[in-house]
């Protein structure tokens, strides 16, 4: 992830990068700018042939950032889900798009801070709703059953301390 260019710590470092390839006329590296930033290449191209002012604003570049992100980690389930979370924040909070695009925070980390409070706060399953459910059931082999996923309020808390807070 990043290898290409490295990784840019605001959408002001990445349209700086991208209007240098722009005056060099440079669109093949540009759009592989953007594509390594998880921005679409029709922007680049629209970037390129004048249609817009920049290739990215602060929102786009956060998205990107995640989309690179969650490509990379290969998420699946609830991960996706959580990412998406965090993508829907950014539509309502420019403060937090420029915590996501920063080089000191990642989906990574945020992932983790979310599955330690999970593990830290899991609930044991009954047992009528182990028996339920054969597959479970047949892992655990009599053992005690529990999961711990953070709530919606918690997620957003841990979200907020993660990226506009410092780490947990």
């Amino acid at each position: 992830m990043f290898d290409k260019f490295g990784e840019f710590n605001s959408a002001a470092d990445l349209n700086n990068a991208a209007m240098v390839m722009k005056l060099n006329g440079d669109e093949e590296g540009l759009v592989a700018l953007a594509l390594e930033n998880g921005i679409d290449r029709e922007e680049a191209e629209d970037y390129m042939d004048g249609c817009i002012s920049e290739l990215t604003t602060e929102l786009s570049a956060a998205i990107g950032k995640l989309k690179a992100e969650q490509e990379y980690l290969k998420l699946g389930g609830i991960l996706i889900d959580w990412t998406d979370e965090l993508r829907s924040e950014c539509t309502n909070n420019t403060e937090l798009c420029a915590a996501v695009r920063s080089k000191d925070k990642c989906l990574a980390g945020y992932i983790a801070a979310l599955a330690e409070d999970g593990f830290k706060n899991k609930a044991i399953v009954h047992k009528d709703i182990v028996e339920l459910a054969p597959e479970v059931k047949k892992f655990l082999h009599g053992h005690e059953f529990s999961i711990g996923v953070p709530d919606k309020a918690t997620r957003f808390n841990i979200m907020r301390t993660y990226y506009l807070g410092g780490q947990q």
